[in-house]
Parts: structure tokens; C-alpha cells; sequence
């Protein structure tokens, strides 16, 4: 790929797409270049809308957390807190950054150490950017398109947070939640010095672990399950089953009768500001997984959403190599209607918020990671 940056905004995206003769035209219609298993191309990731915001560091969204209307809510975060205080390994687990964990976290820290050691044997990463696999659209489906009509929807679900104790629903824990780490991510000369993770597994072996082992002794509390599962996910409309599709490394599956994602996981053995082309092409395949849930699985439209202006949150949970981040997509009903090949009227994004990194190996990064990440299973995705 070429050296360019991706749009920050509307006007900017306008910009590009008119340069590539991409304004008029949509995921779904466009004859495009698609080759099965290639990185996503620009004109590709150009037509899925996707917007990404100036990365923020991790204690803004905390801060974001403490006030009504943050995609997690800060009496989950009270609960997640007093849960967590419950369990001796969490507590051995954050005293002992290096080695000495136990129990339920013993696991955890032996992969999250794993995750920053210099690989033994020479990595071998092909592939780890070929997740999402373009299926070409014909003349014929392009031409296809059904007419506006409303997608439908999944059944509404709620944040739990009418199941807080009275006393716990108007309280804020008075935690210092102003001590989280502010790293920057690793970047420029330093990031070069990083070696990747021999093996992608590795990190996803970390992650993974991190997430169970937060949720495992409090099965009546959450309201689904991290899995290891792959799970292709699929843009998609009336009249074609699959435009493309978007392999994540795991998800959060919710125990209703659906069993949805409600968050997802992307791992990647090197760091993510490596280099600006490889935190170019990670977003961009992030963006093709986001936009590719929201298809497959849109949210409630109802107009009693909690959120209000019907606008829609959902997570993305990646790690690179050490460092982990939380991606918080904001969309709108235009924007589930266009990535489900309805025609709409004005030209609406996904807009992905970067928060972090948190960084393994800091403790007091991990503490509140593990608060944050404990609440969204507990209120069962973002609010």
C-alpha cells in the first residue's frame, strides 16, 4: 500500500472517496477488485464508512465513566469493584506483576509474560492481517439492491443496572481512578526494537484468560461468556449472503437465546504503532470486522433505546503485542441501514474511539482494565 493516512472526518472522507471515484458508490454495489483472503484495500475500507477519532489515552475513558451517559456505567463499575475485591487471586495477581500470581490469575500472568518476552524462535507471522476475505460482487446483485426498508432487529437488552442494590445505584466508589496509567503507546525508534510474538496465539492465549478469569467466580452476575471462538462474521444484505467476511479472535457471547457477540477481540503479535503502516492496516481490518457485526447482528432501533438520538455503542477489544486497547464504535440507524445494502438518505458513519494502550505489565493499568472490562460483561456490552 501507498503512503497515506486514513479520514478523520466527513470532509476528508469525501475527499478520498471522490479521488478513487467511490462517492456515490457503496459496500454493496461497487465492482470492485475483491480478491478472497487479501488484506482489505483502501477502496474497500473507504466504502465501509468508518471514521476513526484521534486516539484518546486510557484514564479519559474512565473519566467518561464517571458521569451518566458513558459507555459504561458507573454503577456496573461499583459492582465490578466490589466483586473483584472478593477474590484473594485478583489481589495476588496486581501485588506481583512479574511472576508470583496464583490461582484463578496464575495462568493469566504466565501468558501476559509471555506477551513481552522476545521470542525464542524466529515469529512467523504471515497471515495475521488476512482476516477479512472479499466475496466480488456481480453486475447482477450490484443491480439487485431491495428497496428502503427498515432492518430488522434483535430483542432489547438490558444493562442490569435495575438489578444494583438500592444503595449502590446513586454511589460512585471513590477510587483514584486520576493514578491510571496515561501511557502513550510504544511507538517510533522503540517500537522498531520490538520483536513480535512468535506465535499470534500467544497474545490471544493472554487475552482470553485475562477476560475468563475476571468473570469465573461470578456466573449468576455476568451476562455472557468470553470465547476463543473465531467467529466469522458477515456483511451482508437481502440479496447477497456474503459481501465479505471478517474472522475475529474471540468474543463476549451473550446467554440469551440469540447468544450474540456483545464485544470482540483482536489480537496482534507486534505493536500496533510499529510502524504508521501497520497501525494503518490493524485499523482498517479492525473497521471491516466492526462495520461486519453491526451488519450481521444490528442493534434495537427502537426509539426507547437508553442511549439517546438512536445512536449505538459497540466494543473492540484489541492487544498487541503487551499492550491492550478498548475501541468504542458510535454508529446511528442510517448507518445499520447502509451496511445492510437498504438505500438511505444521507451518508452516515462509524465513528471508532482508540482508548489506551493499557500496558500488561502495569499494574495499575491492569487493576482498572480489569474493572472496566468486569462491568461491560456485567451490563453485557456497552450502554
Amino acid at each position: 500500500m501507498g503512503d497515506y493516512e486514513l479520514p478523520r472526518s466527513p470532509a476528508d472522507w469525501t475527499i478520498a472517496a471522490t479521488e478513487l471515484a467511490l462517492k456515490n458508490q457503496t459496500i454493496h454495489t461497487a465492482t470492485l477488485d475483491m480478491d478472497s483472503g487479501s488484506e482489505i484495500k483502501l477502496s474497500q475500507y473507504l466504502l465501509l464508512r468508518v471514521l476513526w477519532d484521534e486516539p484518546k489515552v486510557a484514564s479519559l475513558l474512565i473519566d467518561e465513566c464517571k458521569v451518566n451517559g458513558g459507555p459504561v456505567h458507573k454503577q456496573m463499575l461499583n459492582k465490578a469493584q466490589l466483586l473483584l475485591d472478593q477474590i484473594a487471586s485478583w489481589k495476588t495477581y496486581l501485588e506481583d506483576s512479574t511472576s508470583g500470581s496464583e490461582g484463578t490469575f496464575a495462568l493469566v500472568r504466565y501468558y501476559q509474560n509471555l506477551s513481552m518476552k522476545p521470542p525464542k524462535d524466529k515469529p512467523d507471522n504471515s497471515g495475521v492481517l488476512n482476516k477479512v476475505a472479499f466475496s466480488p460482487t456481480s453486475p447482477a446483485v450490484a443491480r439487485a439492491q431491495p428497496p428502503s426498508s427498515q432492518p430488522t432487529t434483535p430483542p432489547a437488552q438490558t444493562s442490569g443496572v435495575d438489578d444494583l442494590p438500592r444503595e449502590l445505584q446513586g454511589l460512585f466508589l471513590g477510587s483514584p481512578w486520576s493514578n491510571v496509567s496515561t501511557s502513550y503507546p510504544i511507538g517510533g525508534k522503540k517500537a522498531i526494537n520490538y520483536t513480535a510474538i512468535e506465535d499470534e496465539q500467544i497474545v490471544n492465549t493472554a487475552l482470553l484468560l485475562f477476560l475468563n478469569a475476571l468473570t469465573l467466580h461470578f456466573p449468576n452476575e455476568v451476562k455472557g461468556e468470553w470465547t476463543l471462538r473465531r467467529h466469522p462474521l458477515r456483511m451482508k444484505s437481502n440479496s447477497n449472503p456474503k459481501v465479505y467476511e471478517a474472522r475475529v479472535d474471540g468474543f463476549l457471547r451473550l446467554n440469551n437465546e440469540e447468544r450474540e457477540p456483545a464485544a470482540i477481540v483482536e489480537v496482534k503479535p507486534f505493536l500496533r504503532e510499529r510502524t504508521d503502516a501497520i497501525s494503518r492496516d490493524i485499523r482498517m481490518q479492525e473497521a471491516a470486522q466492526m462495520a461486519a457485526w453491526v451488519s450481521e447482528f444490528p442493534p434495537v432501533m427502537a426509539s426507547t433505546k437508553a442511549n439517546a438520538n438512536n445512536t449505538h455503542r459497540r466494543l473492540l477489544v484489541s492487544q498487541d503485542h503487551e499492550e491492550i486497547y478498548l475501541n468504542v464504535a458510535t454508529f446511528d440507524n442510517q448507518y445499520v441501514s447502509y451496511v445492510q445494502g437498504h438505500i438511505t438518505t444521507t451518508t452516515s458513519f462509524l465513528r471508532i474511539q482508540q482508548y489506551g494502550p493499557f500496558n500488561v505489565g502495569k499494574t495499575k493499568d491492569m487493576k482498572y482494565l480489569g474493572r472496566l472490562l468486569l462491568a461491560v460483561t456485567l451490563q453485557g456490552g456497552l450502554i
